[in-house]
C-alpha cells in the first residue's frame, strides 16, 4: 500500500474515532451503565467495544500480538450473552469501571498506532468500516436515553419567514426515514461481508453472527 493510501486510512481512523468519543462524551458519567434499548447491551460495553475489536482482530490476528488483557479482550469482544431467547439480565457491577475501560482504550490506540505501518489495508479498512457501523449504533442507542442523562444543548431558533406547509415537511419526512433504513441496511451488509465470527478463536454468540436478526 502506498504511503499516501495508507496516510488517507490512518486519517480516516483517526476521525473515525473522534466521532465514536464525542458520541460517548454526551452521555454522563452516571448514565454509563444505563441500557437506553431493553434488547441492546449496556452503552458501557460499547465504550470498551470498538477498541477491543481493533486489537483482537488488528493486533492478535493480523499482528500475532498478546492479550492486553486476556479479562478485557474478552468482555468486550463479545459482551455479556443473555440466556437464550430472554433479554439481557448482566448488572451494572459485572462491568469495569470506566477508568479501567479509558485506560485500556488507551493502550489499544497507542499500540496500534505505533505499528501502523506494520497492518495492512484490509483489516485497516474492516475496523473503519466497523467503527463507523457502531457509531450509528450509538446515535440511536443515546438518543432513545432520557435528556436528564446526556449532554444536551438547547439552542433558540428564530426566523422572519413563514413555517414550511404541513404537507411538505410530512413529504420530506418519507424521505429521511427511507433514506435512513437503506442506510442502516448498507451496514448490516458490510457486517455480513466482513464476517466477523470468522476472525474470533471460538463461534460468536448470536448477538454477534452477522447473520442473526440482530446485531450487537
Amino acid at each position: 500500500m502506498s504511503l499516501v493510501l495508507r496516510a488517507s486510512i490512518q486519517d480516516e481512523i483517526a476521525r473515525a474515532r473522534g466521532i465514536t468519543d464525542r458520541l460517548m462524551a454526551q452521555v454522563l458519567p452516571e448514565a454509563l451503565y444505563d441500557r437506553s434499548i431493553p434488547e441492546r447491551h449496556r452503552l458501557v460495553f460499547y465504550l470498551g467495544h470498538l477498541d477491543a475489536f481493533d486489537w483482537n482482530i488488528v493486533g492478535r490476528g493480523v499482528l500475532g500480538l498478546g492479550p492486553l488483557s486476556e479479562e478485557l479482550d474478552s468482555l468486550f469482544a463479545f459482551g455479556i450473552d443473555p440466556p437464550q431467547g430472554e433479554l439481557p439480565k448482566d448488572k451494572a457491577s459485572d462491568w469495569p469501571n470506566p477508568f479501567v475501560i479509558r485506560r485500556y482504550v488507551t493502550q489499544v490506540r497507542n499500540n496500534l498506532d505505533r505499528l501502523m505501518r506494520q497492518i495492512p489495508e484490509t483489516p485497516l479498512r474492516m475496523i473503519l468500516e466497523h467503527r463507523l457501523m457502531h457509531a450509528e449504533t450509538l446515535i440511536y442507542l443515546i438518543h432513545n436515553l432520557p435528556y436528564s442523562r446526556r449532554l444536551t444543548r438547547m439552542r433558540g431558533i428564530e426566523s422572519d419567514g413563514s413555517s414550511p406547509p404541513e404537507q411538505f415537511l410530512r413529504r420530506q419526512s418519507l424521505i429521511v426515514c427511507d433514506r435512513f433504513w437503506k442506510c442502516r441496511k448498507c451496514l448490516h451488509r458490510v457486517l455480513a461481508n466482513w464476517r466477523i465470527g470468522l476472525f474470533y478463536d471460538r463461534d460468536p454468540p448470536q448477538s454477534m453472527n452477522p447473520g442473526a436478526a440482530k446485531e450487537s
